[in-house]
């Protein structure tokens, strides 16, 4: 009997121990967790790249919070609520995949895994493609990011949008001057632009058809003979080295040699697997919408500050 009662005990002390042990190795997991969210956090507020790392880390508690959420429906009977927040659930996400929502809220983006055409430097990749343009290059931060994967391994980019986490404002309120204001006077009566050539020996130039990037775009039309215009569509314009090496290529497609260096839009083919993700979850999901392109041929040449080659009716402007 007394042996019996002794076991007892014991089992009882060993099973205290074990939960003190488990609770102590929860308290520990716990406090890691709450350190390395914080810490993910934190980097978040230094680079936007580590977003999608703190996202990731995160998940496990959002998970948690919203399990304890409807767990706490659950208990308190609230089936109406429940009923009613999965339908809402439901239709928010029919609107989103449907594009309705970012119709109705000006949001530019839509659903899909796809390439826009319309906001993507695609004609200006192909055509630095085609015809073997290759060399140093200046871009604005707005097209560089599609020609860096685009036109890798060899493309180096001037700037692009991951420099937001590693040059300081002036860097980029300096690059804003340039675009806007090309031929601001610096040391040794050099304007801005002629120091920014100076630095490298640009082979050519892609520049986004933004109204704050208008300055050196007519700048570089009308003022410098270093480089010369080849291509335009609505997202973009490319401009070629004056060079012996660039010749043909200015021959064949330079403004000033009287060619029409504006171009439409071309659609972009969704691939296969990216429509077949896309379909998942919207079986109605149609590639085609991705362009809604427009002739705004004169109104570019308007943009540029240079007689229109074509003239047509143009109802449409930048």
């Amino acid at each position: 009997g007394l042996g019996f009662v002794k076991s007892i005990s014991l089992r009882k002390v060993e099973k205290e121990k074990r939960s003190k042990k488990k609770k102590g190795r929860s308290r520990i997991g716990t406090l890691t967790y709450s350190l390395l969210y914080f810490a993910f956090f934190y980097l978040t507020l230094k680079s936007y790249r580590n977003i999608p790392f703190f996202l990731i880390v995160g998940f496990p508690a959002f998970v948690y919070g919203l399990s304890s959420v409807t767990i706490k429906l659950r208990t308190i009977k609230t089936t109406t609520a429940l009923q009613l927040f999965n339908v809402l659930a439901i239709l928010f996400f029919i609107l989103l995949v449907s594009n309705v929502f970012y119709e109705k809220t000006g949001i530019k983006n839509r659903y899909g895994l796809e390439i826009d055409a319309t906001r993507t430097p695609v004609g200006a990749a192909n055509f630095l493609i085609e015809n073997n343009i290759g060399g140093k290059s200046y871009t604005d931060f707005i097209v560089s990011s599609y020609l860096l994967w685009r036109l890798q391994p060899t493309y180096k980019t001037f700037i692009d949008l991951r420099d937001l986490d590693i040059f300081p404002a002036e860097f980029f309120r300096n690059n804003m001057l340039i675009y806007q204001q090309p031929q601001t006077l610096v040391q040794g009566g050099k304007t801005l632009w002629d120091l920014i050539v100076a630095e490298d020996d640009y082979n050519f130039i892609v520049l986004t058809n933004k109204p704050n990037i208008q300055g050196l775009q007519r700048h570089l039309v009308n003022n410098d003979n270093r480089y010369e215009l080849v291509f335009a569509d609505n997202v973009c314009s490319v401009y070629l080295k004056n060079s012996e090496e660039n010749s043909e290529l200015i021959r064949k497609f330079g403004l000033s040699e009287g060619n029409d260096v504006y171009h439409l839009l071309k659609p972009i083919k969704t691939s296969k697997f990216a429509m077949t993700i896309n379909r998942i979850f919207n079986p109605f999901y149609d590639p085609k919408n991705n362009l809604t392109d427009t002739d705004r041929r004169i109104s570019y040449y308007n943009y540029i500050d240079k007689s229109n080659p074509v003239q047509r009716e143009d109802p449409s402007s930048f």
